[in-house]
């Protein structure tokens, strides 16, 4: 039904954020430093609560420094209906809800790249159901303050890649020695491969593992259609 009216869809998605706006105590203010390109997030009380830029990561890369295939394999891969939804995604969240029930555990979160970028904004919380509604609400503000474009870019520039990686520069330095810029497609789909779990395909300990991945992340990028916006 959803899926038929976007606009019922969408409204029904802002109506819920503003609910929880109301009921959580979730952070307030979501700001970003006209230094550098970063979030910081403060407290209804004005206080820093976390600056998402510690010192050591990497020079942040913007989207558009980046080859297409960066891009292409983190859709394909994490969130195909990326430039469809805002921020939550009802679709992967059913989804998500049905492979749970018939598992009979947790194993897939629905989550969007814009709730990944909420959940590493809020420190990476245990998956609890009330860290998933947080997270669930700060996405959807993301998405009223910030473009498609900038939250692929605080995804790629905050996310580890293991090995103490954080950021796609620091990560194809230390895996292929070069800058993100030049990454081949292959290259690219080995590192967007490796959020999911980082020790597990840990391309130095598990090569093979990491091989492995990266036909996954490329399988879905060459079966993924239309999911891309013109950059």
């Amino acid at each position: 039904m959803l899926r038929q009216h976007p606009f019922w869809g969408a409204f029904a998605l802002l109506l819920f954020a503003g609910l929880l706006s109301l009921l959580w105590p979730l952070p307030d203010t979501i700001a970003p430093d006209a230094r550098r390109t970063s979030l910081d997030v403060t407290a209804r009380s004005q206080a820093l609560l976390r600056s998402v830029h510690p010192e050591g990561r990497s020079q942040p890369v913007s989207v558009e420094r980046l080859p297409s295939s960066v891009v292409d394999a983190l859709l394909a891969i994490e969130d195909r209906r990326f430039y469809a939804h805002p921020g939550v995604d009802p679709v992967a969240l059913a989804r998500a809800l049905w492979i749970n029930l018939r598992q009979g555990r947790i194993v897939s979160g629905g989550s969007t790249v814009t709730m990944q970028v909420a959940e590493e904004l809020r420190g990476n919380p245990p998956p609890t159901f009330g860290n998933k509604l947080a997270e669930m609400h700060l996405a959807l503000r993301l998405e009223l303050r910030r473009s498609k474009q900038e939250i692929l870019s605080l995804w790629l520039n905050r996310v580890s890649f293991g090995n103490r990686a954080h950021g796609v520069e620091a990560a194809a330095q230390l895996y292929f020695g070069k800058p993100a810029r030049d990454l081949t497609p292959a290259q690219a789909a080995t590192l967007v491969g490796l959020p999911r779990a980082p020790s597990r395909y840990d391309p130095f300990r598990h090569p093979e593992r990491a091989e492995r991945r990266q036909h996954r992340v490329t399988r879905a990028m060459h079966g993924a259609r239309r999911l891309f916006a013109p950059r």
